[in-house]
């Protein structure tokens, strides 16, 4: 099913402004759970499909810059765990990559919230590597 999306949103055929009444910003939201899934092979045609919507779809690029940060946030402050992290990372590296220069000044916000959110998405991904060690420890002690 992916492959077939995929082709859909590559294609030369595919006229934006047909395609935009069906690629909205509620299927991009939908896309973005997707992004949870456990098989790697899954999140990575996910990737390749939202990062071909960005470029293709200018009038979504904000909104697809937004929703990632919120999936980061929940994750950061609420969930603490979402398989899809690393490919979300992967995405907005090169959306970032991507931007001209001078930076705009939203751009440059974004950015710095981004390094704030990263920081401490490195806290806690230490303190669940921590806590896994510690079970993991305090299981074999008691075995």
């Amino acid at each position: 099913m992916y492959e077939f999306l995929l082709r859909y949103v590559v294609s030369n055929d595919t006229d934006a402004k047909v395609a935009k009444k069906y690629i909205d910003q509620q299927f991009v939201l939908k896309l973005l759970e997707l992004f949870d899934s456990e098989d790697p092979r899954e999140r990575d045609y996910l990737k390749t499909i939202l990062h071909r919507i960005y470029g293709k779809f200018m009038v979504h690029r904000p909104f697809i810059r937004k929703a990632i940060n919120n999936v980061f946030y929940r994750f950061i402050f609420e969930t603490e765990r979402h398989n899809g992290v690393a490919e979300l990372l992967e995405i907005l590296g090169s959306i970032i990559n991507g931007f001209a220069l001078p930076l705009k000044e939203e751009h440059k916000v974004r950015t710095a919230r981004r390094q704030r959110a990263s920081s401490s998405l490195k806290r806690v991904c230490s303190r669940v590597a921590c806590a896994r060690k510690c079970g993991a420890r305090r299981a074999v002690q008691r075995g």
